[in-house]
């Protein structure tokens, strides 16, 4: 059965503080990867994998970053007059491409609690997640639409091999059976585990295709971990009934939460032309 994903969040809350004092005014989402805003790689990303409506959840008081794709009328003007076509193009189909939904996160309780927050626009489909701190850099096919292409069902989990000395930076999974093929039946996961808890190497990592139905388990989740709702707890929960995967994408993984993992990925990115939004 094939599984078209229309929605996709994008939890933007997080005030990036490990890139202070720049992240004062602009948000760590709109911080440059080449010629582009990291946000605009990972909507990309869910362009290429049949998405056509985003939501990014934000904070109160964060400069909107919705913002950066609607339409700029003055910008749009001096383009057109100066000739420059083919960049007004390019805004155009940005703005036309994009429809948003902008929704606030009053309080910082965590990831589960950000995707919560959406309820009210998601639906009874399943639809995508990603954190815009995880840049994929795939040779061919998108993480996002190698997840879709694959999904069966259930909720999935976009996941990776990390060093033994990580496992406790990563919610871990424990796999059915064979981990040599790219899509993994999981029979259960454990969040930050020490080296010796975790029962694999198989990290989570920010790309998910979840069913609509979490969003019940979310409105009666406890705090976990940190005093936060944890997304991998609710996920958890659903286990017994709900089916749950993990996929072994093709790609390389830049974590942009951290300045070494954003210039690293600035660094390999430095020839790479975005995809064009419009299809």
């Amino acid at each position: 059965m094939t599984h078209k994903i229309k929605k996709v969040v994008f939890p933007v809350a997080g005030l990036g503080t490990r890139f202070l004092p720049i992240t004062k005014s602009i948000p760590k989402e709109m911080l440059p990867l080449g010629n582009h805003p990291l946000i605009e790689w990972v909507v990309a990303e869910a362009m290429a994998a049949g998405c056509e409506e985003f939501i990014f959840i934000t904070a109160p008081h964060k400069p909107s970053i919705a913002s950066y794709f609607s339409p700029n009328k003055a910008v749009e003007a001096q383009l057109k007059k100066q000739g420059k076509t083919d960049t007004l193009k390019q805004m155009q189909t940005m703005a036309q491409d994009a429809p948003f939904t902008e929704i606030i996160q009053q309080e910082a309780l965590g990831l589960g609690h950000a995707i919560y927050q959406a309820r009210d626009v998601i639906g009874a489909a399943p639809f995508a997640v990603i954190l815009p701190d995880d840049i994929i850099k795939a040779t061919t096919t998108p993480c996002l639409q190698q997840m879709a292409n694959a999904y069966r069902g259930g909720n999935m989990l976009a996941i990776e091999r990390v060093a033994q000395a990580d496992v406790h930076r990563y919610g871990i999974i424990k796999p059915q059976a064979d981990i040599d093929s790219p899509y993994i039946d999981i029979e259960s996961m454990i969040e930050k585990p020490t080296p010796q808890e975790a029962p694999s190497d198989l990290a989570i990592v920010g790309r998910y295709i979840l069913e609509a139905d979490i969003m019940d388990v979310l409105a009666h989740a406890p705090q976990g971990a940190g005093g936060e709702i944890q997304l991998t707890d609710a996920i958890a929960a659903m286990t017994p009934t709900t089916a749950l995967s993990g996929w072994q994408f093709e790609g390389k993984r830049y974590d942009c939460g951290t300045p070494t993992g954003w210039l690293d990925a600035n660094i390999a990115y430095k020839d790479v032309a975005l995809q064009k939004l419009h299809k």
